[in-house]
């Protein structure tokens, strides 16, 4: 005997796309990174495991290292890091594998450069400063706009301009904070860290002690 029964099946696509069809990382510094933001969204009805594999060794993709679940509908926004370590143009892509191996490709595009003004020390730490007291530390900026890029002398009038900003809020003095280069010329940087006690922060603290003797009272009297 025939028993009769109804199949439903909703069929879906696996397609997963980008917010961008191209990245362009512009100039990248050969001793720096860069970061470009995008996002990639899944058409599917159905969650997606995903991963970069294969990317250029001078590229990652973050966060988790470019693997990780895409749910139904879903926009991730993700971040690609290069760090170009050779000269000149940098034409690639980064694929994206789904589990079911189909490759989604983003073609990306950088110019590794050697900048022409380059400081001493990339990091500066101060010994514990208290308040009232200063700490000082230095490096220099050199412009190094004599040489071309394979290392040669070249001539040519390259004078750079630089101009440090120190954040608000910051108890940091920079000087000079602004300045002009010739080509060759090397300037020393003096920083001057004296923190101080702002009126933000003793009103924080001050509301906080408050809180906290109310606190002790109430259990006090609960007790």
């Amino acid at each position: 005997r025939c028993v009769p029964f109804t199949v439903s099946a909703h069929v879906t696509g696996t397609d997963i796309s980008f917010s961008a069809k191209e990245l362009d990382f512009g100039c990248c510094s050969i001793y720096e990174s860069v970061k470009m933001p995008f996002s990639m969204t899944n058409h599917c009805l159905l969650p997606q495991l995903f991963g970069f594999v294969s990317v250029p060794d001078f590229v990652t993709i973050q966060p988790n290292d470019g693997f990780g679940t895409l749910l139904p509908g879903e926009t991730l926004d993700l971040e690609a890091v290069v760090h170009a370590k050779v000269l000149g143009d940098h034409n690639f892509s980064i694929t994206c594998t789904s589990e079911i191996d189909r490759h989604f490709s983003l073609r990306c595009k950088a110019t590794g450069v050697i900048p022409h003004l380059e400081v001493s020390q990339p990091l500066i730490r101060f010994a514990p400063t208290a308040l009232g007291d200063v700490r000082q530390a230095s490096f220099y900026i050199s412009n190094n706009s004599s040489k071309s890029e394979d290392g040669s002398r070249k001539n040519g009038n390259m004078k750079k301009s630089f101009h440090i900003v120190v954040p608000d809020g910051i108890d940091l003095t920079v000087s000079p904070s602004v300045g002009t280069l010739n080509p060759g010329q090397r300037l020393r940087v003096q920083l001057t860290f004296g923190p101080t006690l702002k009126k933000e922060d003793i009103e924080n603290e001050a509301m906080e002690a408050a809180r906290q003797v109310i606190l002790n009272e109430s259990i006090r009297r609960k007790g």
